[in-house]
């Protein structure tokens, strides 16, 4: 749909109500077989995931984030090139 996005509009509360509980913790990825948490960021710390989470050694967001930047790069450079 093409409908624009307002904060506090009805749609939105149904959907943080569907999916309040949704968070990954790190009890979640304890039981997990060694998961790494990749996110394609901005994190919604505190409320889609926990700080330990997004802080442990197993979190590559970062590692992730950079790739997307030079993806974008040569996607820019492919277009843009004659």
């Amino acid at each position: 749909s093409s409908r624009r996005y307002e904060i506090g509009d009805e749609a939105e509360k149904a959907s943080y109500e569907k999916y309040k509980d949704w968070k990954c913790t790190k009890e979640f990825m304890k039981l997990t077989n060694d998961a790494y948490f990749i996110h394609p960021m901005p994190v919604d710390r505190g409320n889609e995931v926990d700080d330990e989470v997004v802080d442990s050694p197993r979190s590559i967001i970062y590692d992730i984030a950079e790739n997307r930047l030079h993806v974008q790069k040569a996607i820019m450079i492919l277009t843009m090139s004659k």
